[in-house]
Formats: structure tokens, C-alpha cells, sequence
């Protein structure tokens, strides 16, 4: 019966019901403002609506949010001149759902540069104040909308990745280290992760692919593709991403 469902407010199976009320019940000790039914189905979904590992997995993301500061991260957070510089990304646009598109420039990512300019600690923070920035996002774009935002789409820009800049190996497994933090911490938030290698054009018009309009095969007609070096990259961060994440993937241009 679950499985006909999507799990989120307004598609639950009665089972679906039935496990988010003991959810609640038993996250009253912990219970804050932002956990209505929408935040706390991502946490069932992420685990399948098994109820002591939704739970577990709530917990512990309390705890992080405790020893990262989380909850004052907008605040008190002032990011690194370095990493204000050098850690590419921003707000695209909106897709035709009205939700956030977010772009990373990974290709220009430099994880060698990274981990002799800071240290793990701040790029951990970092990360997560730019989470934290797009959860931020999609409150103001929902109060706006009128209705609750609750994905965004990611474009990994892979223009100018190779396997000189980017196979460094304390910088891979920083950058698992990163994977895992999101996995653990902010499940159910992501829509679609779009991989290209793109030019600022060939950008403009995967956003426009994004709203409708333009066609699959379109975008696909103007080369927006992943580098070949993607498939090497894939393997070593395969392991760290979720079987859900894996599924909202889609490298343009490839197989």
C-alpha cells in the first residue's frame, strides 16, 4: 500500500498516517515550531516510513544541529574571504513548479586549495550555512507562493573538472565527508540534481529546459553533457549518496 503513495502531506496511505502519529508521539521530548507534517515525513521518506530509524535519524541530526550551532549558523556565520571567493555557486532561478534552481560550479571547485587554506571544521560549517541558505530560500519563496516550497533542483556544473584539479585525495574524501552530512542531515529537500558541463549560455538554457521551455532533446542537441572524467568522479561518491539521491540524478548529454 505505501508504495502507491509518494509519503508526502496530502498522498499517505493509512499505514503512512498511522506511522507519522507515532512520529509525532514519539518526538514530543524534542518536539519544536518546525516540525509539522511536512518536515517530518522528509525524515520517514528518507527511511522508508521505518519509524525507529526515521527516528534515530532525527535525533541525531538534533544533536548536529547542537554541535555545529545550526539553528544561529544565519547569524553569527562569516564565511572564510577563501571560501566567499573561491566556492562557486548561486540562485539560477525557478523551475516551472515555482522551486528554487540552485547551480554549483564544481567544475572550479579546488579542494587542494580548500584543505591548505582552511580547516575541516570551517569548510563543515560553510557547507552547512549554504544549506541552510536554501532551506532559508524556500521559506520566503513559500510565504510568497502561498503553498509550501519543499524541493529545489541542484546543477552540478562540471566545466573545467579533471582528473589534475580534482583527484586530490584529502579533498575526495572531504568532499564524501560533505555527501554524508547532507545525506544524514537534510533528506527529502532535493528535487533533481542536473549534471552538465556548461558554459554561462549553455546554463541559461538548462534553466529554460527547467521552466519548459525548452525539450529534452534540445538541450541534449547542444552538447550540455557531463566531462568523461564524470564516471570516475561517480564511482568514488556513488557509496556515500542514497539510493532516493542516486534516482533524482540526471547527467545530460550521457548514458
Amino acid at each position: 500500500e505505501n508504495s502507491a503513495m509518494s509519503g508526502k502531506v496530502g498522498d499517505l496511505s493509512l499505514q503512512q498516517q498511522e506511522t507519522l502519529a507515532k512520529f509525532k508521539a514519539a518526538s514530543t521530548d524534542v518536539w519544536n515550531d518546525s516540525f509539522d507534517d511536512y518536515y517530518l515525513l522528509r525524515w520517514l521518506r528518507a527511511r522508508r516510513f521505518n519509524l525507529a530509524k526515521a527516528e534515530a535519524m532525527l535525533r541525531n541530526h538534533l544533536e548536529f544541529r547542537k554541535t555545529w550551532r545550526v539553528d544561529t549558523i544565519l547569524e553569527d556565520y562569516k564565511p572564510p574571504e577563501v571560501l566567499e571567493k573561491y566556492y562557486p555557486s548561486g540562485v539560477l532561478g525557478l523551475d516551472r513548479d515555482g522551486d528554487p534552481i540552485i547551480w554549483n560550479a564544481f567544475g572550479n571547485m579546488d579542494f587542494r586549495g580548500y584543505h591548505r587554506s582552511v580547516t575541516r571544521d570551517q569548510l563543515i560549517r560553510h557547507v552547512v550555512y549554504k544549506n541552510e541558505k536554501i532551506i532559508q530560500l524556500k521559506k520566503e519563496l513559500s510565504r510568497k507562493a502561498g503553498r509550501v516550497i519543499e524541493t529545489h533542483t541542484t546543477v552540478e556544473d562540471l566545466e573545467n573538472m579533471s582528473i589534475q584539479r580534482h583527484y586530490y585525495w584529502p579533498g575526495i574524501k572531504m568532499f564524501q565527508e560533505f555527501l554524508t552530512i547532507f545525506e544524514d542531515n537534510y533528506p527529502e529537500i532535493v528535487k533533481h540534481i542536473i549534471v552538465i558541463k556548461g558554459s554561462y549560455l549553455q546554463c541559461v538554457m538548462l534553466y529554460m529546459y527547467t521552466c519548459g521551455q525548452l525539450s529534452h532533446d534540445l538541450i541534449n542537441s547542444v552538447h550540455i553533457s557531463a566531462p568523461k572524467v564524470f564516471p570516475v568522479a561517480f564511482k568514488l561518491i556513488k557509496p556515500f549518496l542514497d539510493e532516493a539521491t542516486r534516482q533524482k540524478m540526471k547527467v545530460l548529454g550521457g548514458k
